[in-house]
């Protein structure tokens, strides 16, 4: 069955009468292989008025980009590239698709300048096509492993984080349930022995503790005991090896919650939903760490993150994330704009893969595991990872006073995952 998926470029004229020209008028990927990568480049031109342009990415069919989809960006800019076309001149946009199913897919590229009954030429169609081939390499775990839904749509708006954002179980929903005693999908490994629940909130602990596993993030203070490295609040990371994002903390080891890091000297303290000190209508306090995974491409690679929250009163929230999200092309200085600007970071960004896991901190003093998998293509010049832990206000989003009572990460880690 054919997959229809429409990629739109739109163009807003600042003056009538744009005339534009794309070359080529039609692109085919070729064969890409399964999980692999195949760019394209795509030149637009207005030969009229000038006009300001900004182009984004659109699917029309059900699916999940980069699941049951292919995942389709623009090289440098995300799903969402800006930029100004004078009179006579040309942008060149760099098409990046990746396919991590197989089958064949048609989608079409719009490149548009200003609004309906714009004069001149402000609509040019560009069919696009993919095939897929088999893949030859051996991984066994992709991004399937992992389902967003274990953290919802509402998990990244400025909304209320909810109680069905976040399934009450702690392992993600796959072919192989990873707690009940049964191997489920019969490949003769059970639960945790069985390599799709080794990323698993459920399982991923005991697989660390069984070998001596290198962590990628240990030059990026993964414990936040490294005092020379600290997390900086109020700021979005431009490079990699460095914790920022919303207003956070770093506790030592006697606090005033008599909380203990769950490894080392110190551990993390969310405060804020925003950059201040203040109380914000946002969900979620975030923190972010970029990885330059270009090296890794062909392996699968699990993120980990350890939360504990107090006791706390009724209104306070139990929530918990750990997410990865994967940019190709995108260079690490571009991504605070590209963030602020809906361009990449968040599960919800058509044609940016991304995969999640939530959990529930029911039980206060207690610490809890999140982890979530990700496989790395092949072909892109460059990849990088924003990894990014959060605390999420599914009980009570407190827009005045505090917002956390006593909530804490720490032990954060990415791991190669074994591919037989």
């Amino acid at each position: 069955m054919r997959t229809w998926i429409l990629a739109t470029v739109a163009l807003a004229s600042a003056c009538a009468g744009p005339e534009l020209w794309v070359d080529p008028t039609e692109v085919d990927f070729g064969e890409v292989e399964v999980d692999g990568l195949a760019s394209a480049v795509v030149e637009v031109c207005n030969k009229g008025s000038s006009t300001n342009t900004e182009a984004s990415i659109e699917y029309a069919d059900e699916g999940t980009p980069g699941e049951d989809l292919p995942s389709i960006q623009f090289a440098d800019a995300g799903d969402r590239p800006e930029f100004v076309l004078g009179t006579n001149q040309c942008e060149a946009l760099t098409l990046v698709v990746w396919v991590p199913v197989e089958g064949s897919f048609a989608a079409t590229l719009w490149v548009r300048a200003g609004s309906a009954g714009t004069a001149g030429k402000g609509e040019v169609e560009v069919p696009l096509s993919v095939h897929t081939q088999p893949s030859t390499g051996d991984d066994d775990t992709s991004d399937d492993d992992v389902s967003d839904d274990d953290v919802s749509d509402d998990d990244v708006s400025d909304d209320d984080v909810s109680d069905d954002d976040v399934s009450d179980d702690d392992t993600v929903a796959s072919s192989e349930d990873c707690s009940n005693e049964v191997d489920d999908d019969g490949d003769g490994a059970v639960d945790c022995a069985d390599l799709e629940c080794v990323c698993t909130g459920a399982c991923v602990d005991a697989w660390l503790a069984s070998d001596d596993f290198p962590n990628l993030l240990a030059a990026g203070n993964p414990g936040f005991d490294d005092p020379e490295h600290p997390p900086v609040p109020a700021w979005f990371p431009d490079a990699a090896g460095t914790w920022g994002g919303d207003q956070v903390e770093v506790v030592p080891y006697k606090n005033a919650w008599g909380v203990d890091p769950h490894d080392g000297a110190a551990m993390l303290r969310f405060v804020t939903t925003n950059t201040t000190m203040e109380a914000g209508g946002a969900a979620q306090s975030e923190l972010f760490q970029l990885y330059d995974a270009t090296a890794l491409a062909g392996e699968s690679v699990c993120f980990v993150a350890r939360f504990l929250r107090v006791a706390g009163d009724t209104c306070t929230d139990t929530l918990f994330a750990s997410r990865a999200m994967m940019m190709f092309g995108l260079e690490p200085e571009l991504f605070p704009e590209a963030w602020s600007g809906g361009i990449a970071g968040d599960c919800e960004t058509p044609g940016a893969p991304c995969t999640q896991e939530g959990v529930y901190a029911e039980t206060p003093m207690t610490w809890v595991t999140a982890a979530t998998s990700m496989f790395v293509p092949t072909g892109a010049p460059t990849i990088t990872l924003a990894l990014e832990i959060f605390a999420g206000e599914n009980v009570c989003n407190d827009e005045t006073g505090v917002e956390f009572e006593g909530h804490f990460a720490d032990s954060t880690g990415l791991y190669l995952l074994p591919s037989e």
